[in-house]
């Protein structure tokens, strides 16, 4: 089974754990373009899997900025609730 995610997240889910993937296009030996997934860890469960992806995303979002404590907490928040706001879009178009 397969959990996909926002920004190219998905989750495979196994009978012995489930794994947080990101999916990017890569290149193949000719050069060419190529669909890739790289893992991003294995855990016991979805929230887990959930809780790192959120985690990565922001550090993704945030990377390279220079912010002070109060500008870095303010805009986590801001792609906290970006984040939960299109985990609910996709749960709702799924329902």
């Amino acid at each position: 089974m397969r959990i996909i995610l926002a920004e190219n997240y998905v989750i495979d889910i196994d009978p012995l754990n489930y794994t947080l993937k990101k999916k990017y296009i890569g290149k193949d030996s000719s050069g060419n373009d190529k669909a890739a997934e790289k893992v991003c860890g294995y855990f016991g469960n979805v929230r887990e899997c959930v809780e790192e992806f959120i985690r990565l995303a922001q550090i993704e979002k945030l990377k390279g900025m220079e912010l002070s404590l109060e500008g870095y907490l303010e805009r986590l928040e801001k792609e906290n609730k970006r984040i939960a706001d299109e985990i609910i879009r996709m749960m709702e178009e799924k329902i």
